[in-house]
């Protein structure tokens, strides 16, 4: 599974941002080949504190509900001091949680999650209202896209989550650098 805390560059910048509003921040976890989502409430970033909260509150039953309850989960993450923190890195223990910490810091062909943050970007683009739309009107758009590109892409996005293996052996080995992912 993959993670990535978003901010304007990741989902965005949105078109509610371009619009007439703040930045809509939200949060992804890329597991068994589906995006699952945490939308930070308005104004506030990813700290260490509310990090080790959604660890603690959700991904337990996101696991769960991708993989059963047998085995441990193996987690990528960004390396923002935030998601790193004493806190974080406990919850993930106490849910079983193996968080992986031998690779690249900043490979683009590891960091398969923008690829699904690519999709939801294009989705939203195809679904732009004519008008103003509300923050709450974005966050309906929003998560029926990332329910679309869930069933329309799954199998992509599968593939994303399964290559992984092979994509850290090629970064490796290319020293960080670019590979044919």
């Amino acid at each position: 599974m993959q993670q990535h805390t978003t901010a304007e560059e990741c989902i965005g910048p949105s078109a509610y941002w371009k619009a007439q509003g703040r930045p809509v921040k939200i949060w992804g976890l890329l597991l068994n080949g589906e995006l699952r989502t945490y939308v930070l409430p308005e104004g506030e970033s990813m700290t260490m504190m509310r990090y080790a909260w959604l660890v603690e509150n959700k991904f337990a039953d996101w696991v769960a509900d991708a993989w059963g309850t047998e085995g441990h989960a193996f987690l990528v993450q960004d390396h923002e001091r935030c998601l790193w923190g004493a806190g974080p890195k406990e919850a993930m223990r106490a849910e079983g949680i193996r968080l992986l910490t031998n690779f690249p810091r900043s490979s683009q062909d590891l960091n398969a999650i923008e690829t699904a943050w690519r999709e939801v970007r294009g989705r939203l683009d195809e679904t732009l209202p004519r008008g103003l739309e509300t923050r709450a009107a974005f966050l309906q758009r929003l998560r029926r896209a990332v329910a679309w590109v869930n069933v329309h892409r799954a199998t992509y996005l599968r593939g994303l989550c399964e290559s992984q293996k092979e994509r850290a052996h090629a970064v490796l080995a290319a020293k960080g650098g670019r590979t044919v992912w």
